[in-house]
């Protein structure tokens, strides 16, 4: 029978179109992320990587990468020149300028990064192909609290939502090849 999070998940009517699902549940400092979509990809983790259950938004724990060589990577997620949505929760104090939240930089790829203009700002950015396509006009959110970040593309408008308000807009009908890098 399925925990309360995967029941939540089967639920949801959307589900059937999640290309990547990525809970963050398990033990603390485990550096097993599990894909609990329909594909069920293989996660790879690089430098230390891990999962910590002291600060988490919902479940059990949290992604935890310290800005040193992290991160975790799967096989190319295709996204198309189709409507997507991309979203997570981010709780970081980051000063790297262009930190990358998730991403694929290939000539066709993307990247949503975080201090966009500077090492300290906290803008969300979308790149898409190489070039900016969406930038939040809003400064700080690297300030140690949880934020909800999406981006939907409809057509060829994108929008950056932070906390659920449009924090961003731009265009792209660029085909994203979609997302490899965590």
């Amino acid at each position: 029978s399925p925990g309360e999070d995967e029941g939540a998940i089967l639920a949801d009517p959307f589900y059937n179109y999640v290309s990547l699902l990525l809970p963050m549940n398990g033990s603390n400092n485990s550096t097993t992320f599990a894909d609990k979509s329909q594909n069920a990809k293989t996660i790879t983790p690089s430098g230390d990587a891990k999962l910590l259950t002291a600060v988490k938004r919902y479940g059990t724990a949290s992604a935890y990468f310290d800005g040193t060589g992290d991160g975790i990577s799967t096989a190319d997620v295709a996204i198309g020149t189709g409507d997507f949505t991309i979203e997570m929760w981010i709780n970081t104090t980051s000063a790297t300028r262009y930190a990358q939240l998730i991403g694929n930089e290939g000539v066709a790829g993307f990247t949503l990064l975080i201090n966009n203009d500077s090492a300290s700002d906290g803008k969300i950015a979308i790149y898409i192909g190489g070039g900016l396509r969406a930038s939040t006009t809003t400064t700080g959110y690297n300030d140690g609290k949880w934020h909800h970040v999406a981006v939907t593309r409809a057509g060829t408008a994108i929008t950056i939502w932070i906390d659920g308000a449009s924090a961003g807009t731009g265009t792209a009908s660029t085909t994203m090849t979609g997302a490899s890098d965590i």
